[in-house]
């Protein structure tokens, strides 16, 4: 199928398109400031992101499509499988943040996360292990002490 090759580039104006609406939107948000930041510092941080990953994909599309290069089948066939667990992983994250906290439903959704992306002959799950807590106790310090947000407590209320 000819349309096949030109999936990468189409995947990369989708989200360029996606961040151009996204960006227009920002200016709509109602500003407050509960700390240091205020409430459109995320969304332009994200924007900026979003814009940075859509170039980056269409340039990697555009380098393909000029070397004629196209993705293997089997290796398309995992990403599809990593981008469905990917999926059920954020839905799951999302059910559990609020009664489990952030602090444990992070920890399991990086270690998770890094698995599912990880190629099965690297996979080392005490290092996993020690990341996932490392980044998910640094992420809550810099909110708690660094923004002055919290972060949902969930089975750690007690301790507050």
């Amino acid at each position: 199928m000819q349309l096949k090759k030109y999936v990468d580039l189409f995947t990369g104006l989708f989200f360029l398109l996606f961040t151009v609406v996204y960006i227009s939107q920002i200016p709509a948000i109602r500003i407050t400031r509960v700390s240091t930041v205020d409430s459109a510092l995320y969304p332009k941080v994200m924007a900026a992101l979003l814009l940075g990953l859509s170039l980056a994909q269409l340039y990697a599309a555009l380098k393909r499509l000029k070397q004629g290069v196209q993705a293997k089948e089997d290796q398309t066939k995992r990403e599809y499988k990593g981008a469905v667990r990917t999926l059920f992983l954020a839905v799951a994250y999302v059910v559990v943040l609020e009664p489990i906290g952030f602090f444990i439903s992070s920890s399991v959704y990086i270690f998770l996360q890094i698995l599912v992306m990880c190629p099965p002959e690297k996979v080392r799950y005490g290092q996993f292990a020690v990341i996932a807590v490392a980044a998910a106790g640094i992420i809550n310090l810099i909110f708690r002490f660094g923004l002055n947000l919290m972060l949902p407590l969930g089975l750690f209320e007690y301790l507050y």
